[in-house]
């Protein structure tokens, strides 16, 4: 007896419609299986998955699942636009099948056969897909961009703010969604943007804070470094949307003010400029020592394979780094060395204590307010 894979898929959107469920396909495909002399191998599910794109977990192990078993001889689906739903994908899934003798068989499509004049049905209706497809981009587009007119976000809410459906909507999966605050995060990340606001902590060090007081990422883990810094950047927080190359002030409850926004966008850049940043490796003079060939600053890079550190030039077309190389060690000896010889004055040091207390000071007061 033959050997068949089934392949069923549904969309977001159509997980709610009758007869596109994953196990309504699946049922109609076995009993094909079943009327037709085949038995079915194997059966492969995306659930969520759109048809526009390939970059689907199911479909890649089925074509891996194809090529790997000579013993398969025939994919089953409901209809082809489970396969895909645009005419490249569908073809390029085509010519996959039959460079393993694989035929493709749609359930509800008998009229699709290798003749030609089925070959040309199939593709007329990969290209049918395909219009379908687009046409309701289009709509969703469209929609979207209404949305945003209307004051409405119209992507998924940023850190602090969640999706909620529209109380009078009966059905929650297509109803009609807008921002609001979320409960669980929206005082941490408004206790983020109080403290950045102060010039007197990093994204990191905030970062910490806030996965100390339980700000969680959807996996559970501390928030990433470069979501911590676009949450701060983004002027969705003071109330400004900004889609499509539009920018419009939302209906959400803003977090801070435009001119908070204004302020934090200033101090991340001071800190930039300041290059003051967590790194993974600490090598304490990148950024300090230059190359006295072109002038460009030096830069540590760890060997992981012989257990080395070195700095070298960070160019890489302005001149040969062949014999620049200097073990971390043996750079950071010579210039403790140098130190060594340096004397500051009385003056100079007094100042600097003074300063020193001043910010002991200050960052005293910002923790006995938070007590």
């Amino acid at each position: 007896m033959q050997k068949a894979i089934v392949y069923c898929r549904v969309s977001t959107e159509e997980q709610a419609e009758q007869g596109y469920s994953l196990d309504a396909q699946e049922k109609l495909c076995r009993s094909f299986v079943k009327n037709n002399g085949y038995t079915v191998a194997d059966v492969y599910r995306d659930e969520g998955k759109s048809g526009t794109s390939l970059n689907r977990p199911a479909l890649k192990d089925l074509l891996a699942k194809c090529q790997q078993d000579n013993s398969i001889t025939a994919v089953i689906v409901q209809e082809t636009d489970r396969l895909a739903r645009n005419t490249k994908d569908h073809l390029t899934i085509k010519a996959l099948l039959q460079k393993s003798e694989i035929k493709l068989i749609s359930v509800a499509q008998p009229m699709l056969d290798d003749s030609p004049e089925g070959n040309m049905v199939d593709t007329i209706l990969a290209s049918v897909n395909q219009f379908q497809s687009d046409i309701n981009s289009r709509k969703t587009r469209k929609g979207l961009q209404q949305k945003f007119e209307e004051g409405w976000w119209p992507g998924w809410a940023p850190l602090g703010y969640i999706n909620v459906a529209l109380a009078e909507s009966s059905n929650a999966r297509k109803s009609r969604k807008i921002v609001k605050r979320d409960r669980e995060k929206w005082h941490l990340i408004k206790e983020g943007f109080r403290l950045y606001l102060t010039g007197k902590y990093s994204v990191d060090h905030i970062n910490d804070l806030l996965y100390q007081k339980g700000l969680r990422s959807k996996s559970g883990k501390k928030i990433p470094h470069s979501v911590m810094v676009r949450t701060l950047q983004n002027p969705f927080y003071a109330g400004l949307m900004r889609w499509n190359g539009k920018e419009k002030m939302g209906k959400h409850p803003p977090m801070i003010t435009l001119g908070e926004h204004k302020r934090v966008l200033d101090i991340m850049n001071s800190h930039n400029n300041y290059a003051c940043r967590r790194r993974k490796h600490n090598f304490l003079l990148r950024g300090f020592a230059f190359c006295n060939i072109c002038g460009q600053r030096y830069v540590g890079e760890k060997h992981l394979g012989k257990h080395k550190e070195y700095y070298h030039c960070g160019s890489k077309r302005k001149h040969n780094n062949h014999g620049q190389n200097v073990q971390v060690s043996v750079l950071e000896k010579q210039v403790e060395e140098c130190f060594k010889t340096i004397q500051f004055s009385k003056e100079f040091i007094d100042l600097v204590l003074e300063k020193l207390r001043d910010l002991y000071q200050q960052q005293h007061q910002v923790i006995a307010e938070q007590i």
